[in-house]
């Protein structure tokens, strides 16, 4: 049987259907063949040829017309009828000029992010054996010595840093250089985030101490390996994964990282691995939107 490269700290990844993937800000892009599948009634038009599926009333158009949180095409077509981004979720699976497929893991996802806030060792692929889902066509133009090169060189980096600035210091070796501590898209994706969000338990103390402007404090602990885990995985989705040039995405990453640290050193008084998780989601979620412009296809 083929075998897939993935993240060995998160080969245990198991859905715990927390619902962020149907509902704001997270929105799903459409291929035209998905267009015509599923009709106008679940197609939200940009112009351009751009589709989204639709939304209405707080979430996906599909969760409407079943039970409480019940996708309706995936209960009654089954998971390969749904849209390529909703079957990956929270993945994206790539194949690689020579061949080899490779899954990376995107912390949009609560409980993706909640596995990694709980991790200290350094990132790393490990062999597994391939399930059943959409691969992304190939890109030829993707250099692979130069990708392997820039992941091994990163991934070495943020396994060694230590502190919070250390981590800072990777982050502007990447390319973040001045990184907004509280973006104005952050806090509005913490609000949407934390709207009747059962996974959200800390975003109260969060926003008011990024509206009172505390953002000075150090992270320290298990929280640092978390974080460099995390800008890992931003690592390995550079140009194979995320469809931007190699230089842009490890520049994505390391920006991703230094907005986490910010977010964490606000609510340094509640510092665990909930708080952790939280400013994953947040970050990361806030990230993507400003990259809604560019029609990007994630997962």
């Amino acid at each position: 049987m083929p075998t897939v490269m993935l993240p060995k700290a998160l080969a245990g990844y198991r859905c715990q259907r927390s619902l962020v993937c149907c509902r704001p800000p997270w929105r799903v892009w459409l291929a035209p063949e998905e267009v015509e599948r599923l009709g106008s009634e679940h197609v939200e038009p940009l112009g351009g040829g751009r589709h989204l599926l639709a939304q209405r009333d707080n979430a996906c158009s599909l969760l409407h017309a079943g039970p409480p949180g019940a996708c309706t095409l995936h209960r009654d077509a089954g998971h390969d009828a749904l849209p390529r981004q909703c079957q990956n979720f929270p993945r994206s699976v790539a194949r690689r000029a020579d061949g080899q497929l490779e899954l990376a893991f995107l912390l949009d996802c609560p409980t993706v992010a909640g596995m990694v806030a709980q991790l200290s060792e350094p990132f790393a692929l490990v062999e597994g054996e391939t399930f059943a889902l959409p691969v992304a066509p190939v890109n030829p133009s993707i250099d692979l010595a130069a990708l392997d090169a820039a992941r091994e060189r990163w991934w070495s980096r943020l396994a060694d840093a230590q502190t919070s600035r250390d981590l800072l210091a990777v982050a502007s070796a990447m390319g973040a250089g001045d990184v907004d501590p509280v973006p104005e898209l952050t806090l509005g994706m913490l609000y949407r985030l934390a709207d009747g969000a059962r996974f959200w338990p800390h975003h109260t103390a969060l926003l008011e101490a990024l509206k009172g402007g505390r953002r000075d404090a150090e992270v320290d602990g298990l929280a640092v390996g978390a974080f460099a885990y995390a800008a890992a995985m931003g690592v390995q989705q550079a140009a194979l994964h995320d469809g931007r040039p190699l230089e842009a995405g490890i520049r994505a990453a390391g920006t991703a990282l230094v907005t986490m640290l910010n977010l964490h050193a606000a609510i340094v008084e509640v510092c665990d691995e909930d708080a952790t998780m939280e400013v994953m989601v947040a970050a990361t979620h806030s990230g993507r939107m400003g990259r809604m412009g560019e029609g990007v296809l994630t997962g």
